[in-house]
């Protein structure tokens, strides 16, 4: 048993000097010699050289684990299945005016910038100030409904087209209107939202 253990450990050192050997294939062993190719080394020589090859190899896997980590991370997006649902769980959200379950599908620190296609800009931050625009909205327009509503899921992006008919409460005037919707993700979840709307024209 231990001369089979013995066995596999020489030529676990073996395989490991030849993968060393494709990065560095020539090494000093001492001051004043020539390089020496690492296949030319004696087996002793070989096991010396095994604490340098395991550091190696450990920094070299771990820094390219970590650096693949990092970049699926930072581009990976949810699919687009993925993504319907959070957008259904976004909507009914919205629609109930639930924080609680709208932050079940956004991140922490999910913005939403808004232009209602006339003058007003804003930039949500929050629940409350989200909140508080949901209500201004209900206060502001006796109706509002929404056409034609369509996602477009495009790389770790996802667009939203639609058109909106809208109520003015206090005069009865009609408004219509196009517009788009610009979201991005993180962690699974809605990171912003961007509005972007216009008269429709006669």
């Amino acid at each position: 048993m231990r001369r089979r253990f013995k066995i596999r450990q020489e030529i676990q050192a073996n395989i490991f000097l030849n993968d060393i050997s494709l990065v560095e294939p020539f090494r000093r062993v001492g001051a004043g010699q020539p390089p020496q190719n690492n296949g030319d080394l004696t087996r002793s020589r070989r096991f010396a050289l095994l604490p340098h090859v395991f550091e190696k190899m450990l920094i070299s896997r771990y820094a390219c684990s970590a650096r693949d980590c990092w970049s699926v991370n930072k581009i990976m997006a949810p699919s687009s299945t993925e993504r319907d649902e959070l957008f259904k769980g976004f909507a009914r959200a919205l629609f109930k005016g639930d924080m609680a379950a709208l932050y079940s599908v956004v991140t922490p620190d999910f913005l939403w910038t808004f232009h209602d296609g006339l003058a007003v800009t804003k930039s949500l931050a929050g629940a409350a100030a989200i909140a508080e625009h949901l209500a201004e909205q209900k206060a502001l327009f006796s109706a509002q409904r929404f056409h034609d509503v369509a996602y477009h899921h495009a790389g770790d992006m996802t667009f939203m087209t639609f058109r909106v008919s809208e109520t003015v409460r206090a005069t009865g005037e009609q408004r219509e209107q196009r517009g788009v919707e610009c979201y991005t993700f993180r962690d699974g979840r809605l990171a912003t939202k961007d509005v972007y709307r216009k008269p429709t024209g006669p």
